[in-house]
Formats: structure tokens, C-alpha cells, sequence
């Protein structure tokens, strides 16, 4: 099984969603294809909806799948404030 920090490194994480093709964006896919056809970078990107200012959904996704990958089972509020981009309301809606 690959790492997600390996298959980060294969450049999505730098792109726009906007950028995509339309049948390549993950929101479109998960519609036409259904949630197994998404990887779990474009899954979370979903459930995140969208980056900020700084940081696209990608590489926000893959910030919060690196942290998750090096210690899954104690991901805590504090934890996810952690990451730039992952404020107080995202981080609540994600730990509980």
C-alpha cells in the first residue's frame, strides 16, 4: 500500500480544483463515480470543501493526511488548529 505522503508527492496537491478538468475534479467525480473512485486526498478535499486564502483544498487535504498518517489514532482538536489553515470551526466539525 502506498503512503499518503508518497502518493502526495505525485504534484495534485499543488493544483486548483478550478484548474482540473471537470471530470477530474473530485466533486464531480465523486457524483459520476461514487466515493470509491476517490482517493483519500480528494475525499477529504471534499469534505473540506475549500483552502484559503494561502493554501488550495489539495494541499490542505494533504496536510491533515500527512499529520493523520504519522499518528491517526491521536488526532485531537488541538492537533488539527495546528495546521494553517484548519481554524477552531473545521477543526471541531473534523474531531467529533
Amino acid at each position: 500500500m502506498t503512503s499518503y505522503s508518497d502518493s502526495l508527492r505525485k504534484g495534485t496537491r499543488s493544483r486548483k480544483v478550478k484548474d482540473l478538468p471537470p471530470d477530474d475534479r473530485p466533486r464531480e467525480k465523486l457524483k459520476k463515480l461514487g466515493v470509491r473512485a476517490l482517493s483519500n486526498l480528494e475525499l477529504l478535499a471534499v469534505i473540506l470543501g475549500k483552502g484559503t486564502k494561502g493554501k488550495g483544498v489539495f494541499q490542505l487535504a494533504a496536510d491533515v493526511l500527512v499529520m493523520a498518517e504519522r499518528n491517526f489514532e491521536n488526532i485531537e482538536y488541538s492537533t488539527l488548529t495546528g495546521i494553517v489553515g484548519m481554524g477552531p470551526a473545521r477543526s471541531s466539525r473534523r474531531t467529533y
